[in-house]
């Protein structure tokens, strides 16, 4: 969610640099000045890990900074299907939904084509949605070979689906985002018997989702909404 710029850029200067030049001004500098290089652009939402476990910036950065917001459209349908549609959704309501959900269905594709799906328990965090387990589950490794899938709430009636691209995140996130995730995690799952401390993804097995399109509709004849992200 956020793109690497130089410290000059943000004053209107600079050009992009790479993620992994990002992630060695992170690893170089302390923050917060290595998070001077952080600017929210769908441009880099592919690599939204390296800046996605700050709370920044402070009022007089934010102030500079242009915050990205999804387009929300009318979503296409053949004709017959929906002719009058009354209003559209907020984005808030589709964020307050992945917030709260107890259990996601993902979507992730074989190599040869196939579409597997399985239900996940996870956090929505930041813009991101992050889910964890083994890496050698089939859809980890399908995720590994193929980074494109969907996300689907239970509800049939009162839906979201989210597309985008899922990848693991490096061992050992920062211990922000990791506390962050182990509190979320608990007081979403600790009565169901889940409540991981935050060293629980020092090895691997973190993953997190970057939203690309989502669509909801809380009454499908009336308020079918599509958002993009990127």
């Amino acid at each position: 969610m956020y793109r690497c710029v130089s410290a000059a850029a943000i004053y209107g200067y600079g050009a992009a640099i790479s993620p992994s030049l990002c992630q060695s001004i992170r690893t170089i500098f302390p923050e917060p000045f290595s998070v001077l290089f952080c600017v929210k652009r769908n441009w880099m939402k592919t690599n939204s890990s390296l800046c996605s476990d700050i709370d920044w910036p402070p009022a007089f950065v934010r102030e500079m900074i242009t915050m990205d917001t999804p387009q929300i459209l009318r979503p296409y349908f053949p004709a017959g299907y929906v002719e009058n549609a009354k209003r559209l959704l907020p984005w808030s309501h589709v964020e307050e939904r992945l917030t709260e959900a107890k259990n996601y269905w993902l979507c992730t594709v074989w190599p040869d084509g196939r579409p597997h799906t399985v239900p996940k328990w996870g956090v929505w965090r930041n813009g991101l949605f992050y889910f964890d387990g083994s890496p050698q589950t089939h859809h980890a490794r399908n995720i590994a070979a193929n980074p494109r899938v969907a996300i689907h709430l239970e509800s049939g009636d009162s839906v979201v689906i989210v597309n985008g691209a899922a990848r693991e995140l490096p061992k050992k996130p920062t211990v922000k985002l990791a506390t962050a995730l182990a509190q979320a995690y608990t007081r979403k799952y600790k009565e169901f018997g889940y409540a991981p401390q935050p060293t629980m993804w020092d090895a691997g097995g973190l993953f997190a989702v970057t939203p690309h399109t989502a669509l909801a509709w809380t009454a499908f004849t009336e308020d079918p909404t599509k958002f993009v992200l990127a």
